[in-house]
């Protein structure tokens, strides 16, 4: 009989405490460079439609998995900011 046993882990992207990165940022203050200075350039950038209003997204992610003794978990953080481009 043969048995193996392992583990494994990744990590993607930069960590972050969603609460304390909403709390940060505030509206109509907070600029796009004090969100770089937070939390680095985005994972991605994008745009979505409001009321008829066109937002630039940027995305955040940071993601964890781990293998151990055939267990997998997995922990995944994604945060968006919009920003109004009509500003």
């Amino acid at each position: 009989m043969v048995t193996f046993v392992g583990c494994a882990s990744a990590k993607i992207g930069t960590k972050f405490d969603p609460v304390a990165t909403r709390d940060y940022i505030k509206v109509n203050m907070t600029t796009k460079e004090d969100i770089i200075k937070l939390l680095g350039r985005p994972w991605g950038k994008g745009s979505a439609m409001f009321d008829d209003s066109e937002e630039e997204v940027w995305s955040y992610m940071y993601g964890e998995t781990s293998y151990i003794a055939g267990k997998t978990d997995v922990k995944d953080k994604m945060f968006y900011i919009f920003f109004d481009v009509r500003v």
